[in-house]
């Protein structure tokens, strides 16, 4: 009787559980529907269409990670570069006087950094949102380009837009909507640096960030696969739209592009 009983409160979690990510689902996709509805009304896909090709000229750009092998050094030298930077990269904005061309956030982890870190609204800014019309509403009128990210997984790797004015596709790393946003401008040639894609625990005394800590990241601790995903997915991209991306970070696991020397392009 004792089997029994514990075989049918067993069923019983079951169902409630499929029921309860049914309705949680289906509330999902409700939101994001009602967001899409609402981006669609905003002057934000006019100005996605509006970035088209806007670097086709250009000779190149840098897609700047967080990792600890960057130098501010490295960020002096790029000045006069086109740049892409996201997340905490304001961290640097005391020792040095360059600022990023771009400063990208797709994580809503992060976003609040932009409302409050003043020096980062003079910067060209791009937020990905999926379902946030508190945030949408908020954004409307300022200098802050609302992007609809969409997050969708096939054979294993994150897919990138099809529509670069419609959506860019998200997945594991900010990375990835930067990219998109590269080769949306017209890009042709592009470098990762300071990204290392190596995380180690606090335990290590190793940092993963140029910064140091930051409690706002999300990092998979020894396991970097989903990371290595979204640049599978940048290198198969890549390669069916002539784009060349290689690799200049000193050091670091990303090795699905080419390695060349920093020190010898900036």
């Amino acid at each position: 009787m004792g089997f029994i009983n514990t075989t049918k409160s067993l069923l019983i979690r079951i169902c409630h559980n499929k029921v309860y990510w049914k309705i949680r689902n289906k509330k999902i996709r409700k939101d994001r529907e009602l967001f899409a509805e609402k981006w669609h009304q905003t002057e934000y896909p006019q100005q996605m269409k509006d970035i088209k090709d806007i670097h086709k000229d250009a000779e190149r750009c840098f897609i700047i990670g967080n990792g600890p092998s960057l130098r501010v050094e490295d960020l002096d030298k790029l000045k006069n570069e086109i740049t892409f930077s996201s997340n905490k990269i304001y961290k640097s904005f005391d020792k040095t006087d360059w600022r990023p061309y771009y400063y990208v956030v797709d994580d809503r982890n992060y976003v609040q950094d932009v409302e409050t870190n003043t020096q980062i609204p003079s910067v060209k800014t791009f937020i990905g949102l999926e379902d946030n019309n508190e945030l949408l509403q908020k954004y409307i009128g300022s200098k802050v380009i609302v992007f609809r990210k969409i997050t969708s997984i096939v054979d294993n790797l994150p897919q990138i837009s099809k529509n670069f004015g419609e959506y860019l596709g998200a997945g594991y790393t900010v990375a990835l909507t930067q990219f998109q946003l590269a080769a949306a401008m017209g890009i042709k040639k592009i470098y990762f640096i300071g990204t290392d894609c190596s995380y180690s625990n606090n335990s290590s005394g190793k940092t993963n960030w140029f910064y140091g800590s930051d409690s706002n990241a999300q990092v998979p601790i020894g396991d970097e696969s989903g990371l290595f995903k979204a640049f599978y997915a940048i290198k198969n991209y890549a390669e069916e739209n002539d784009i060349e991306v290689y690799n200049a970070t000193r050091g670091g696991k990303l090795e699905v592009f080419p390695r060349v020397k920093l020190d010898e392009l900036i």
